[in-house]
């Protein structure tokens, strides 16, 4: 079976097929190399399958976590603005590209966000409560609309506008 060699990006002849449970990236370059030159007997179908799920179940994770980076920044935001630091804004700013980056390549993840957004609202008022030392109570129970609007996080329209919410942020500030 083949393997994929990283230093000369070729294919080359491995001495034996590494199993799935002993060398995962050996496996998956094989799998791989076996995908493109059509070898279907040399397919490890059941793990394929199960990994390809993963690779799926991985991107909504992604979508989740990507939100509650974005709310737990915002959180803080709203209860503390005089705090606010360029870190903040820089997670802002990434998680928000990356999600709509990841939402560009996969539309079909635009179900994850209505699907995880409550979830990851609740996880992310947790993490501020912890990061800032204040009561949970500070943090709105429900994420609301007026949170949305001040930073310019439109979820329904996908709109991630943390350029928009810095500038508001800041604005407070002065």
């Amino acid at each position: 079976m083949p393997c994929y060699d990283d230093t000369t990006m070729e294919t080359k002849p491995s001495e034996a097929a590494e199993p799935y449970e002993n060398d995962f990236y050996r496996w998956a370059m094989d799998q791989a190399a076996a995908l493109r030159e059509r070898r279907l007997a040399d397919l490890d179908v059941s793990n394929l399958g199960e990994e390809i799920e993963e690779l799926a179940v991985s991107q909504k994770r992604a979508v989740r976590s990507y939100l509650r980076v974005i709310f737990h920044h915002l959180l803080k935001f709203e209860a503390q603005p005089e705090m606010a630091s360029g870190s903040w804004q820089v997670s802002i700013l990434n998680a928000g590209a990356e999600l709509r980056q990841l939402l560009e390549d996969s539309p079909s993840l635009h179900h994850a966000v209505v699907l995880y957004e409550d979830q990851a609202y609740e996880q992310a008022r947790k993490l501020a409560k912890a990061d800032t030392g204040l009561p949970l109570s500070a943090f709105p129970e429900k994420r609301t609309k007026s949170l949305d609007d001040r930073f310019g996080l439109i979820l329904a329209g996908q709109d991630f506008g943390a350029e928009d919410a810095i500038e508001k942020a800041d604005s407070r500030r002065r």
